[in-house]
């Protein structure tokens, strides 16, 4: 039993090895695409967006649509809004297209009003910024290579 244990504590080992190598060169690749490419701002972005997203769909169905829904009610007859194409038998049924329409340009515009609100605020006089950014690149690679050691 101890002769099988061996040779699969080896293995373990250099299979530990292996991955810690190859772990720490995908975290500096990692590390570099997030602050090339700005990955945390990007995905920020997207959590507001989503955010957004509910407040104005809900500020659109609770709000807005109150008040429109009776112009689309007078505006449909028995069967709702219905298009019947000229020389056929092909109805079209446009309620749920005019509704989508609306909430649509209601969205469009709650978005020109952030954007243009957006625009006039003010930015602070100093950003914060990282003094030395190499040397603290430099001092993480040292850690991480003294961590791994």
């Amino acid at each position: 039993m101890n002769m099988i244990q061996i040779p699969i504590n080896y293995f373990i080992f250099f299979y530990y090895i292996m991955v810690v190598h190859r772990v720490k060169g995908y975290g500096n690749k990692y590390f570099e695409f997030m602050t090339k490419f700005n990955v945390l701002g990007l995905a920020i972005g997207f959590i507001i967006a989503a955010n957004l997203e509910a407040i104005s769909k809900a500020f659109i169905d609770d709000v807005m649509m109150p008040f429109i829904n009776p112009v689309i009610e007078k505006m449909k007859g028995e069967d709702g809004i219905i298009f019947t194409v000229p020389g056929t038998k092909i109805s079209l049924n446009l309620e749920k297209i005019i509704s989508a329409l609306i909430k649509f340009l209601l969205l469009s515009l709650i978005i020109f009003v952030l954007i243009n609100l957006g625009t006039k605020i003010e930015k602070p006089i100093q950003w914060v910024h990282v003094k030395n950014y190499e040397a603290l690149i430099q001092t993480l690679n040292k850690d991480m290579l003294n961590k791994s050691i």
